[in-house]
């Protein structure tokens, strides 16, 4: 429901964590090898950083991937969560990572000396 422990208990209800499969659909919902919008750079990251999500219902797997996005371990909202996600998805970090390693991969980069014709 997007609700607090802290606010759960001070409206007198109980609260129980629940399955974070909002997180898990929004993690894998990101482009794949082959798709538009892949990028390795940041699949990498996301795989050394334990986003990925297997098992919902498996809390230490939810909370590495809300602690590897920056949040607090048992954070409430996973739509939050998610978003920053999305965001990460775009960040031109990402694909800067990129251009440089596929650069790299490219052999030491050749310059051309230019010469200069002054004109009269």
């Amino acid at each position: 429901m997007g609700m607090s422990a802290e606010a759960c208990h001070n409206g007198g209800g109980q609260f129980f964590r629940t399955a974070c499969v909002t997180l898990q659909q929004c993690i894998d919902a990101r482009p794949r090898e082959e798709e538009d919008g892949y990028n390795p750079s940041f699949e990498e990251w996301a795989l050394a950083e334990g986003v990925e999500i297997y098992d919902p219902s498996d809390q230490e797997q939810c909370e590495r991937a809300r602690e590897a996005l920056d949040y607090d371990a048992d954070y409430y909202n996973d739509y939050e969560v998610c978003e920053t996600f999305d965001a990460l998805l775009c960040d031109e970090f990402f694909e800067d990572v990129q251009f440089l390693q596929d650069l790299a991969s490219n052999g030491p980069v050749q310059f051309e000396q230019v010469k200069y014709n002054e004109i009269v």
